[in-house]
């Protein structure tokens, strides 16, 4: 029985030696681009695992006791989580290929193929090669960015009919400038600097090659060959390694240059090769999560042409089906991987969040099933976290963030139910302290923004949570200039709201300069270094329009050149459409009709003319305006008629309707300085405005009517009874031809006649007892008896 029992000790004792065996990761540590040389003495360890310290020949084992084989871990160096780690000479080193160890799965048995590669590089290293990169990638985005602005124009050239749409435009540009900041380029040169030339596939080391030799992200991308990478695909798995690696080098250079598209073939091709030959599930989501991301910036991109062009392309169509299928992929991977990895919660909800951004990419919801589906999967969100309360508090915010934009759009609007999930949010945010201060700042902003929406009259209270946290001490210089930026926008959009020219409800002049100032204050502080030249001269712009508030016109003027000179350097002189999009929105901007926003206008047509875009028609019309309040009809006048040119070559089928909103606008242009002029006795500029109409537009009944009122009181009776005349041979029957001639014999003194004629505008229907009461024409016969019973039975009459 003893003999028995030892047996079975032994075999238990032999069974937990070969499970120990079964539980190991073993790797080497390398010195990155040196020829595969060692480095001894790094510590590698792994939270389940007592770590080991690499060896002469850069060896290393780790052991886990509660792993087995195909489990992922999350192999790190050093005893830090900062990934740097000290030789046993005290050098320090940072780990390099921190991608490949996010996942790694214990390997069934250990082999030369399979052992874990752990690529370091001493500390600071990276960092001077990628400064080289990120000068090539900053002038390579820029370059785009300013691409991207021509294709714009271009289109805008060809389609465009609304300004509003034009702001929209505008607004993407925004964006995409937000995508190019110095952070995400930086990454992406740390990303290139971090390639290990020791393993680097041949094509890739093209690539390095030639952003060593100062080639452009387009020029060196070419050595990256999609149909080359594909084919290598199915050779071998070293080739097929070499060729997803490839593929990914390409989708993040194509990236980094806005040329989503082709990101987006180079990751649907990672995400078809990790499917059909079965490689991790882990891989096939990251894979997924890429290629969902990008897509959400194509889908926005392609948005802002829809708008132009009426309609959705079946590009944008497929692609938007094509992430979504993805997404609902990735959710199956998802539930089994979150049974085994609760750190996949995280994974599987921001999958969630995209799979939302996908079903409608527009930031607003236009059908009701689009939004019940939207609601159902964040219910699946707020149910899945709810399992997992130490999860980090910023995934719920984002649950409520969402609810509460829904509810805010016209479709889901209830104000009762979003101060309730308001009310959450702000609970949840002010309670938890694992909020990172990035996160605070975004939500105090969110919160401010909702608030602006819904309480309107506490916005100043509302800004002032955002004040005070920029504010504090200790915050981060990025964190700052983020809040700095929010701050100046905030308070102009309040000055805005004050400026009558702008705003159709307020006119508040006491609020505005305060609300300018403070904007400026704000606008002060913001560090503009490394912000790019199309981004720098937007705020310029936004400088000079809280200058025009504050009546500073020489500092506005000032901005608006800087502004204009910063964009020179990124586009040419022959740019006539960009110069005359940049000049007619600093023309929008002054809405002040003096010398400076003639010139700008003059400036905008010019340019727009010479581009033959739709823009100039609403460049010219401004210009209009502003002619007309200088009293220079006849430069108006040339520049409406350029307008109805325009419209008969460039549109034909619609030149008639075009040509009547032309001249209705052109026409009450003219009529009402007209008008104007006449109320303020300025009757020589009111002769020219009437005088001018009528060489447009011919014979105007109402016209002649107002051009002899004009004349009469300006004492030229020759020209006001040929005007009166032709009033009254068009309208004979008219209660005013009769009141217009009582006018001219009362101003030529001659009673008699003036009052039959009063009379004979009573009798033909002309009983305004205001005028007859206050008209100056009619003063030197308000003492006559005639006039006080004329005055007396007109109001019997009216009651």
């Amino acid at each position: 029985m003893r003999r028995f029992n030892i047996l079975i000790l032994n075999i238990f004792i032999l069974f937990c030696l070969n499970l120990r065996a079964q539980t190991q990761l073993k790797g080497k540590v390398f010195q990155q681009n040196s020829g595969w040389t060692a480095v001894e003495g790094i510590f590698v360890t792994e939270e389940n695992s007592n770590g080991d310290y690499s060896k002469a020949d850069g060896s290393f084992t780790l052991e886990f006791n509660s792993k087995v084989s195909g489990e992922t871990v999350y192999p790190k160096i050093g005893l830090k989580v900062n990934n740097f780690a000290i030789d046993k000479f005290g050098k320090i080193w940072e780990l390099v290929n921190e991608r490949e160890l996010e996942h790694v799965e214990i390997p069934i048995e250990s082999t030369v193929e399979n052992e874990l590669k752990i690529i370091i590089a001493p500390k600071g290293q990276r960092d001077l090669v990628a400064q080289k990169y990120y000068r090539i990638i900053k002038t390579s985005a820029d370059l785009a960015l300013a691409q991207k602005e021509k294709e714009f124009l271009k289109l805008e050239r060809s389609k465009q009919k609304d300004y509003e749409k034009i702001n929209r435009l505008t607004s993407q540009l925004a964006s995409l400038q937000g995508k190019a900041d110095s952070i995400t380029i930086y990454k992406e040169a740390i990303r290139i600097a971090s390639i290990n030339k020791d393993s680097a596939p041949k094509r890739i080391l093209r690539y390095i090659e030639l952003l060593n030799k100062g080639k452009s992200i387009v020029e060196a991308r070419e050595a990256l060959n999609i149909k080359d990478a594909l084919s290598d695909i199915d050779k071998s798995m070293t080739l097929f390694n070499s060729a997803i690696q490839e593929l990914e080098t390409r989708a993040r250079a194509s990236t980094s240059i806005y040329d989503y598209k082709d990101a987006l073939r180079c990751y649907e091709e990672i995400v078809l090769a990790y499917k059909k030959y079965n490689i991790s599930e882990i891989k096939i989501v990251d894979a997924i999560s890429k290629f969902v991301k990008i897509a959400i910036d194509e889908l926005t991109y392609i948005l802002e042409f829809s708008f132009l062009t009426g309609g959705s392309s079946d590009y944008f169509d497929n692609l938007k089906k094509k992430g979504i299928g993805f997404c609902k992929e990735a959710f199956n991977i998802y539930l089994k991987l979150t049974q085994s990895d609760v750190s996949q919660v995280k994974n599987f909800i921001n999958m969630r969040f995209a799979y939302i951004t996908l079903l409608n990419p527009k930031g607003f919801w236009s059908t009701v099933e689009e939004t019940n589906e939207i609601l159902r999967v964040l219910d699946q969100c707020e149910n899945t976290l709810s399992n997992y309360p130490k999860l980090n508090a910023s995934y719920l915010l984002k649950t409520y963030k969402w609810r509460i934009s829904i509810l805010t759009t016209s479709l889901y609007k209830d104000d009762k139910t979003i101060k309730t999930y308001l009310m959450k949010f702000d609970n949840l945010f002010n309670s938890n302290k694992q909020v990172r201060s990035k996160e605070r700042l975004e939500n105090l902003i969110f919160l401010n923004s909702v608030a602006w929406e819904l309480e309107p009259n506490k916005r100043d209270e509302n800004t002032s949570q955002v004040v005070n946290f920029i504010s504090r001490k200790g915050l981060s210089f990025s964190l700052k200039n983020k809040g700095y930026k929010y701050m100046s926008n905030r308070y102009r959009f309040l000055a805005q709201d004050c400026y009558p020219p702008i705003s159709k409800y307020c006119n508040d002049s006491t609020r505005l300069i305060e609300y300018a100032k403070k904007s400026l204050d704000y606008y002060s502080r913001i560090n503009f270094s490394g912000m790019s030249n199309l981004e720098r001269a937007d705020w310029y712009k936004n400088e000079g329009m809280l200058n025009i508030f504050l009546k500073k016109a020489n500092r506005a003027r000032e901005c608006f050149n800087s502004s204009t000179e910063l964009k020179r350097k990124v586009f040419s002189n022959e740019d006539f459409a960009f110069w005359g999009k940049h000049y007619f929105t600093i023309m929008l901007k002054l809405n002040e009709f003096d010398s400076l926003h003639l010139n700008y206008a003059k400036k905008a047509v010019e340019n727009l003319a010479k581009s033959n875009s739709f823009m100039q028609v609403l460049a010219r019309r401004t210009l209009i305006e502003i002619y007309v309040k200088k009293n220079e009809f006849n430069s108006a006048t040339l520049r409406y008629k350029e307008n109805i040119n325009f419209h008969k070559s460039n549109d034909s089928v619609n030149y008639t309707k075009n040509f009547k909103r032309e001249s209705e606008l052109y026409f009450n242009k003219l009529n009402e300085r007209g008008l104007n002029q006449y109320i303020t006795k300025n009757y020589n500029q009111a002769i020219k405005a009437y005088q001018e109409i009528i060489h447009v537009f011919g014979n105007q009944l109402i016209i002649y009517n107002n051009l002899g009122t004009a004349f009469v009181k300006n004492y030229q009776f020759e020209e006001a009874f040929t005007s009166f005349s032709e009033f009254q041979k068009l309208n004979p029957n008219n209660g005013r031809v009769y009141r217009n001639w009582g006018m001219y014999h009362a101003l030529k003194n001659e009673p008699e006649k003036a009052f039959e004629n009063l009379e004979k505008a009573i009798e033909f229907g002309f009983t305004d007892i205001n005028w007859f009461e206050t008209d100056d024409s009619i003063d030197n016969l308000r003492d006559d008896p005639k006039f006080k019973n004329l005055l007396l039975s007109l109001k019997n009459n009216d009651k």
